[in-house]
């Protein structure tokens, strides 16, 4: 009995951490300026995106197998935005210079495909908070 309560405790804790990296991709994306970085702007918001929408994920992705429960919300944009992935990681696979399609180029890191994986799960993450 003691395994299921404490399982339980460790999928709220996992929700609770995958909403607050929700809300602070929300918060501190639009609002973050690195000064010591070639480009001021866009590699410190993407390190962050990056790094809390792993988190953010994981910890969703774990919360779901402590509680054993698969809570997603179907809709059709889901598999719009899956088959998008798709296609851009077959562009990314099959182009001439596979780091930096993942990566982005120098100036547009927005552009590369690790970005649009971040971007697809603060989407997931943002369609399926409670």
């Amino acid at each position: 009995m003691s395994s299921t309560v404490s399982l339980g405790r460790v999928g709220k804790i996992a929700s609770t951490l995958a909403e607050f990296c929700l809300y602070a991709i929300v918060l501190l994306v639009p609002i973050l300026y690195l000064p010591w970085n070639t480009n001021a702007l866009e590699v410190g918001k993407q390190l962050v995106l990056v790094v809390l929408a792993v988190i953010g994920g994981l910890s969703w992705l774990g919360g779901m197998l402590a509680t054993k429960e698969l809570t997603l919300r179907r809709t059709f944009v889901n598999a719009l935005v899956l088959a998008f992935v798709v296609i851009y990681g077959l562009a990314t696979w099959f182009s001439k210079n596979q780091s930096l399609s993942f990566f982005g180029y120098e100036n547009n890191q927005y552009a590369g495909f690790l970005a649009t994986i971040a971007f697809v799960v603060f989407y997931f993450l943002t369609a399926n908070s409670s």
